[in-house]
């Protein structure tokens, strides 16, 4: 199925969460620099320019494939998607990295969307990792979109597509109202304490 047919259900500066869908694809940096491979689709101001946005020094252009770890590669592939596109898919989220690194990607993709404008889609099922970065969610069945919904984690329809994350159980099984609003697990510890 085509990128345009998700990519037509999300505005410009949302982050649209893909369940359910059979998209594996992953682009991979090959041996050549990471100059080369930026370079393979775009012009140096641009490249410039994306590097910038994600947060990496012009230095990482004269490394090669062995000299990167994951979240680099990561980013670089984010990077070359942006230098083609005028949206960003990501396919996938790599479990190599930790979870740091998972919460700095995470910001760069909420950067990317809000700041610079730009849609988004992330095609996965680690509802756990979009959690508190995702603006739009699409349930996929049999290719077709069957479902598109708010990021309201406290609406328990969502949980018809997907497994209740451990927060929203806790939270939705406690009566206090000011508990409502938390999406983080050390905020809502925070909340609770302040009860």
């Amino acid at each position: 199925m085509e990128i345009n047919y998700y990519y037509n259900n999300i505005k410009d500066n949302e982050v649209a969460l893909v369940l359910n869908s059979k998209y594996n694809k992953r682009y991979v940096i090959n041996g050549e620099s990471v100059r080369d491979y930026l370079l393979s689709v775009s012009n140096d101001r641009k490249v410039s320019k994306v590097l910038k946005m994600l947060g990496l020094d012009s230095s990482i252009l004269n490394k090669r494939k062995n000299e990167i770890d994951n979240l680099e590669e990561s980013l670089l592939i984010i990077a070359w998607q942006l230098l083609q596109n005028k949206y960003l898919v990501i396919y996938y989220l790599d479990s190599l990295l930790n979870y740091k690194e998972k919460i700095y990607l995470k910001r760069i993709i909420s950067k990317i969307a809000h700041e610079y404008n730009i849609k988004t889609l992330v095609f996965t099922n680690d509802i756990k990792f979009c959690f508190n970065m995702i603006d739009k969610i699409l349930i996929i069945n049999d290719k077709q979109i069957t479902a598109v919904l708010s990021n309201d984690f406290y609406n328990l329809k969502i949980y018809d597509y997907m497994d209740m994350p451990d927060i929203i159980s806790f939270v939705s099984s406690n009566k206090s109202k000011k508990l409502e609003n938390y999406t983080d697990i050390s905020e809502l510890l925070k909340g609770i304490y302040r009860l």
